[in-house]
């Protein structure tokens, strides 16, 4: 009779045991499977907050080109602005013009004969 509540008692405890180890075996696989899904909504979220940092990171860039375009338009337009201004610009014209006006006045216009050393042809024309 001692043998059979020992067996008895050894079964029933086996059971319980299987049974628990199982219990807690289910929960250690749904605790992975939460800690699962949690890690690819996350690696799904740092994809999202890439591309969003790669279309914000092109957008400063466009427009940094944009105003540095823009300033170095303006910095030329001031630059004319301030020749004009100084008549650098309209001396320079007004030179042009009149050397234009002094070569469609004259009928021949003569130029020098250049001069280098140790040529004796050249020296013969000039």
């Amino acid at each position: 009779m001692a043998v059979l509540s020992l067996g008895l008692c050894w079964w029933a405890g086996t059971f319980f045991y299987l049974g628990a180890g199982n219990l807690a075996g289910r929960s250690l696989l749904r605790a992975v499977a939460r800690l699962e899904r949690a890690l690819v909504a996350t690696g799904e979220q740092l994809a999202e907050a890439n591309a969003k940092l790669s279309a914000a990171t092109y957008k400063l860039d466009h427009i940094d080109r944009t105003a540095r375009e823009e300033a170095e338009a303006s910095m030329a337009e001031v630059a004319v602005e301030v020749a004009l201004r100084d008549g650098r610009v309209g001396r320079a014209e007004d030179e042009v013009n009149r050397r234009l006006a002094q070569a469609a006045n004259a009928k021949v216009v003569e130029m020098p004969a250049p001069k280098l050393p140790g040529n004796s042809a050249w020296e013969k024309r000039a």
